[in-house]
């Protein structure tokens, strides 16, 4: 699993990065966080298609309470 930029990156600001790395996230919110980042930022452009919690449960290998919890407490900590 090399850093290879030629396969996509996502580029995301030092000043978000700096705030999330004092944030005391689980290891679930953490990676839900990590996703938007690559759909969002990672595909550059405000992503409008709708995905359900089962699905992105499904790409990151959580159920789908267990996004919808993540979700919810990234969506209250903003």
């Amino acid at each position: 699993m090399a850093g290879d930029l030629s396969k996509g990156h996502a580029k995301v600001a030092n000043n978000l990065l700096d705030e999330i790395y004092v944030r005391p996230f689980s290891g679930a919110q953490f990676r839900v966080l990590c996703w938007l980042f690559r759909v969002c930022y990672g595909w550059q452009h405000k992503w409008s298609e709708k995905m359900s919690r089962r699905e992105i449960g499904g790409e990151l290998h959580l159920s789908w309470g267990t996004v919808q919890v993540a979700l919810m407490v990234l969506l209250d900590a903003r």
